[in-house]
């Protein structure tokens, strides 16, 4: 069920991010096609930098949202919470290496650069996969203590 959880939360980030993305080039080119679902029509009044800036918010919403289904996953596999610290340091570390390559595109004078390095990087904890690469590491980091 969680796995399906993982899923479901995946495939609702990316509906939500794409249609706020055309959502933001509507805004960004005035064309008059706006084409936000349902469940998000409370943006439609919203400025370009209020949605923009809207969308870190939801990065750190998704990436608590996967962070809390991932340890609930990883304590039922494990039948233990003791690897929930391993959890979060893959999280944390991944956060913050995608915060880091944001900043330093932006320090550096490329900000495409930076940002999509970011992105990329943030991707990987709004999804499964960071189940998938605990769940083998941390089975081995268990025998490895047996």
């Amino acid at each position: 069920m969680l796995i399906a959880g993982l899923f479901f939360l995946g495939f609702f980030r990316e509906f939500v991010f794409e249609n706020i993305n055309s959502h933001l080039i509507h805004l960004k080119n005035q064309d008059g096609i706006s084409n936000l679902p349902g469940p998000l029509f409370i943006f439609k009044g919203w400025s370009f930098s209020a949605l923009y800036y809207t969308k870190f918010l939801l990065v750190l919403l998704f990436a608590a949202g996967f962070f809390g289904l991932t340890h609930w996953a990883v304590s039922i596999y494990f039948r233990t919470s003791a690897y929930w610290k391993a959890t979060a340091a893959l999280f944390l570390g991944v956060f913050l290496l995608s915060l880091s390559a944001f900043v330093l595109g932006k320090l550096t004078g490329f900000p495409e650069k930076g940002y999509s390095t970011a992105r990329f990087l943030i991707e990987f904890i709004q999804s499964p996969l960071a189940l998938f690469l605990l769940i083998p590491g941390l089975t081995l980091l268990k025998e490895e203590k047996n």
